[in-house]
């Protein structure tokens, strides 16, 4: 590697001054610190002389707690941009900062690494430039679990509904949600990911599926009223009939493409239903 050329004070006081937080580094195996931003002092809690000169890992140590040391991932990065002289962006990366009282502060950073050329086209001297982004980081994760324990609790109202619920996704209705009243009509005998034809085969015998079929191509909501279902009890082999008002309602996604197909049923008493012998209930088939 030929001599690298020093940095003289006026660029150095330039560099100092940016705006932003970027941190001078030399083109060597250790990435010596030249110099640093002020906008980086800040973000990183350091000072110009406590920098200067040190290998860039053994300025910024490592957190031990941490699984994954992304003070490998920085070197490959600055490695990277120093073989090829192309700048390198790195994956969002968790880089803990050690506090005056040798504590480690949680810290998430965007990084970039470019190189800077000198006259002759040699590599002067690296830039790593470092945001911090941890009070993003942190406000999205407290956000997703927020999400995730909303989820959760629609799930369990959702489980414990006095209807029978199920959610089946993908043009072979595959099962991806069930609740305890739609198990306990069916016969406790439902899987997620199986298909519907393949876990009730007489919702298949009886139509049902063809149905599924139809809502499922065409997205509009179909209703069935007073209609009775045969189904077999998987443990005894008997037959018993019920009688359901039930929709089957398309699901959308964010671009409005059917994904899968809402179940909902209700069984009826039944001296308020009327024998029938298709799933359409005694009226014509019902679509909206």
């Amino acid at each position: 590697m030929p001599p690298i050329i020093p940095l003289s004070p006026p660029a150095l006081r330039a560099l100092e001054s940016l705006p932003d937080p970027y941190l001078i580094l030399a083109p060597d195996a250790a990435f010596t610190i030249l110099t640093a931003s002020t906008a980086y002092l800040l973000a990183t809690n350091s000072t110009r002389a406590a920098l200067q000169g040190k290998p860039v890992l053994e300025a910024f140590p490592q957190a031990p707690y941490l699984v994954v040391t992304n003070g490998d991932n920085l070197l490959a990065s600055l490695q990277q941009v120093l073989h090829t002289g192309q700048p390198h962006t790195m994956p969002l990366q968790r880089y803990d900062l050690l506090a005056a009282d040798g504590t480690f502060v949680e810290k998430y950073w965007e990084m970039v690494n470019w190189p800077v050329f000198d006259e002759q086209g040699r590599i002067h001297y690296l830039v790593h430039k470092s945001v911090d982004v941890t009070a993003q980081v942190l406000a999205n994760a407290q956000a997703e679990d927020l999400l995730e324990v909303r989820d959760r609790h629609l799930m369990q109202l959702l489980y414990q509904v006095p209807a029978a619920l199920a959610t089946v996704t993908g043009p072979e209705h595959r099962y991806s949600f069930v609740n305890a009243r739609y198990q306990a009509l069916i016969g406790n005998r439902i899987a997620l990911g199986r298909c519907v034809a393949d876990a009730v085969p007489e919702l298949e015998n009886q139509g049902f599926v063809e149905l599924l079929d139809s809502v499922y191509q065409t997205g509009k909501t179909y209703y069935g009223r007073e209609t009775h279902l045969t189904l077999r009890d998987p443990t005894t082999e008997a037959l018993r009939t019920v009688s359901l008002d039930f929709t089957y309602q398309a699901l959308l996604d964010r671009q409005g493409v059917v994904t899968g197909v809402l179940v909902f049923a209700i069984e009826l008493p039944e001296s308020h239903t009327k024998p029938t012998a298709k799933p359409t209930g005694e009226n014509e088939p019902m679509y909206e």
